[in-house]
C-alpha cells in the first residue's frame, strides 16, 4: 500500500522504456548513459535522470511505476 506521508502530490515515475532504455541493436551507436545489467538485460540508465528526479522530488513523491516492483529502488539512482 503506497502511503503518502509528505502530503506532496504523488507522481508515478514510469521506468520501463522510459528511464529505463533497453531492447537496444548492437550497432545503436553512442548511449545516452552507462549499461547496467539487471535480471539478464542490458539497460541504459542515463546519467541526468539522477538529477532530473532529485528536483521531481522536490515537489511531488516519487513513485516507481515499474515490473521491476520492489526491487526498483537496487537499480535506480
Amino acid at each position: 500500500m503506497v502511503t503518502n506521508e509528505t502530503k506532496l502530490p504523488i507522481l508515478f515515475v514510469d521506468v520501463d522504456g522510459v528511464i529505463s532504455l533497453f531492447g537496444f541493436a548492437p550497432d545503436v551507436g553512442q548511449l545516452p548513459g552507462p549499461l547496467h545489467w539487471i535480471d539478464g538485460v542490458a539497460h541504459c540508465i542515463p546519467a541526468a535522470v539522477g538529477e532530473r528526479l532529485v528536483r521531481l522530488a522536490e515537489g511531488f513523491e516519487l513513485v516507481w511505476a515499474t515490473g521491476w516492483e520492489e526491487r526498483a529502488n537496487e537499480h535506480l539512482p
